[in-house]
């Protein structure tokens, strides 16, 4: 004997909701839901500081991990982000916990984003400095060798390559140690 089929009533009707075809402002739910769906429906338009987003009537009632997340991710974006409005936002978030912790995890990824940039300008200085030494040593560069060197990402490893770039008795010698 195959399964029974559910009973029709142990479970209520879903429908489907079309979200383009509904205004931001008309969205219902929980504080949590209404605001996943708002953030949904207005990053496609280019509408994420936009103020139905933004409302401090629902982010009131919005858990604070919620809105951190968001935070992180708007932080996390790549595109040309107006972040002075952003932080513009942040400091009208009238919810005082929330406003603070987006305060201080914001700070703390721009200050994340910093140390990034810093880390990565060192590592293209690194990445610069072996390729000058080599260049100097023995000259014009191969372009698949000065390719592999681009790829290196590891301080230690590009230190030890200026030293070999330094040391080698040829390009051939130095592209051993890679």
């Amino acid at each position: 004997m195959g399964p029974t089929p559910a009973h029709p009533g142990l479970f209520p009707r879903r429908t489907n909701i079309q979200l383009a075809a509904i205004p931001l402002d008309a969205i219902r739910g929980t504080p949590d839901g209404i605001f996943v769906l708002r953030v949904l429906k207005a990053e496609p338009i280019g509408r994420l500081l936009g103020n139905a987003v933004w409302d401090n009537n629902l982010l009131a009632h919005v858990s604070r991990r919620l809105f951190d997340r968001f935070i992180s991710f708007l932080f996390a974006r790549t595109d040309s982000m107006d972040r002075p409005h952003f932080i513009r936002k942040i400091h009208g978030v009238r919810n005082p916990a929330l406003r603070t912790s987006a305060m201080t995890l914001a700070q703390q990824l721009r200050l994340e984003g910093i140390q990034e940039g810093r880390m990565e300008e060192r590592t293209h200085s690194r990445r610069q400095s072996v390729l000058e030494a080599l260049d100097l040593r023995f000259g014009p560069i191969p372009d698949g060798l000065r390719d592999s060197i681009g790829t290196i990402a590891d301080p230690e490893k590009l230190r030890a390559l200026l030293r070999a770039a330094i040391v080698s008795d040829s390009l051939e010698s130095f592209a051993a140690s890679l």
